[in-house]
């Protein structure tokens, strides 16, 4: 716990021990570390990245959905005698 002192003598109740100005120094600190970022990627960029994750979402429901039927031989009857 701290208290802290905003300049008018009055004191501040910090339950978790941070002060407003230490957040402030915080804060500083990680946009002076703060990297760049960098622009979009050529995939990003024609679409063709895009199209890929439709593509996988796609097949992934199509995979649920759709499911292939067994193969069963044709039993020999009727139709199917030798003479």
């Amino acid at each position: 716990m701290q208290f802290d002192s905003h300049g008018d003598g009055s004191p501040r109740y910090c339950p978790d021990g941070l002060a407003e100005t230490v957040i402030d120094e915080l804060l500083m600190e990680m946009r002076s570390q703060a990297v760049a970022r960098s622009g979009p990627t050529a995939a990003l960029a024609d679409g063709s990245a895009a199209e890929r994750k439709y593509r996988r979402a796609d097949r992934r429901v199509y995979e649920h959905v759709v499911r292939p039927l067994p193969v069963r031989t044709a039993a020999a009857g009727p139709l199917n005698e030798v003479a």
